[in-house]
């Protein structure tokens, strides 16, 4: 196999094409890339094996890698390798064949100067196979595969998505709530704690995508409608955050806290009870947080609304986001 640039019937430069010898092109619908040629068709006997003649990526256009398509009737395995000699060879990448299933590898991004696929059959016979190779130039497409020893930090190998919720029971009372004070449980000094140990560790950074709060006090009208912050402290006010309490940390506060929030609806008009507390946070990034060393974090309740309660009212706040 090797490549030319035949001319036009103007006797100018035409299209790359791949030439098989003789007469015969194969020209490619766009570019050179991805035009699989076939290899062999021999059936292999049983642990039989078929190795390509060592290709050289130095002709008129350089290879940059490769990539394989198999068809058998017996499971076997297809090794593609790579030298720098001709002669002694390494592997660069293998794929598992089933029976009678199409089976391709990834684009292989080559570095050596020679390559060639190997292929080597089951403990059954063959009565049907099928080997092409597509070759490509440039860096477009590629897959990279193997080692990645040289890149720095924490790669996530997927997104894990999180759940968690905390309950709080309020006192056994019903004194009504007027905007900016905490919600908090019965005999609480601190901020409840959401625990995402199981999930995230320490100092961990989430995206936090939606946010409820449910009650059970149904008969309620107008409903509790809080502005919900969430701290990486528990304790984020000098003052406390006990019960019924008004809610002011100052702005230098909140930063020093490296706190996030999240309105369960909407922020809507400037939050009164702390006009900098609302400014500060409607030019953060709202929906980050940080996790503490012990990976948990601590949500305030806040009222947005005058509220009568239940006495001994459960309130569930449920969080749902992402590791990151």
């Amino acid at each position: 196999m090797a490549f030319t640039f035949p001319l036009d019937s103007e006797n100018r430069g035409g299209a790359v094409k791949i030439y098989h010898g003789g007469d015969t092109f194969a020209v490619p619908g766009l570019d050179m890339t991805g035009a699989a040629l076939q290899l062999t068709n021999a059936p292999l006997a049983a642990n039989g094996s078929f190795a390509q003649t060592a290709y050289d990526r130095l002709g008129d256009v350089l290879i940059s890698k490769v990539k394989g398509y198999v068809f058998s009737d017996a499971a076997g395995t297809l090794t593609v390798e790579e030298s720098d000699d001709g002669s002694t060879w390494s592997t660069s990448a293998t794929l598992s064949v089933n029976a009678n299933t199409l089976s391709e590898t990834d684009w292989i991004l080559l570095k050596k100067r020679y390559f060639r696929f190997r292929y080597t059959n089951g403990v059954t016979a063959q009565t049907n196979f099928l080997l092409y190779q597509a070759l490509g130039s440039g860096d477009n497409g590629v897959k990279l595969t193997g080692s990645l020893a040289n890149v720095t930090g924490a790669l996530p190998t997927k997104i894990i998505e999180f759940e968690q919720y905390v309950e709080i029971t309020r006192p056994a009372n019903t004194t009504a709530y007027v905007v900016g004070q905490v919600v908090n449980g019965n005999g609480l000094s601190t901020l409840p704690a959401l625990d995402l140990s199981a999930v995230a560790s320490g100092g961990q950074k989430i995206q936090i995508s939606s946010v409820n709060v449910f009650s059970s006090n149904g008969a309620a009208s107008p409903k509790l409608n809080p502005i919900v912050l969430f701290f990486n402290v528990n304790n984020p006010v000098a003052s406390g955050v006990t019960d019924g309490t008004a809610f002011t940390p100052t702005y230098a506060e909140m930063v020093g806290k490296r706190a996030a929030s999240i309105n369960p609806d909407e922020w809507g008009s400037a939050v009164t009870y702390a006009a900098n507390l609302y400014k500060f946070m409607a030019t953060e990034l709202s929906r980050l947080a940080t996790l503490d060393a012990n990976g948990k974090l601590y949500p305030a309740i806040i009222t947005n609304n005058a509220y009568t309660p239940s006495s001994g009212e459960t309130i569930r706040l449920v969080i749902k986001g992402y590791l990151l």
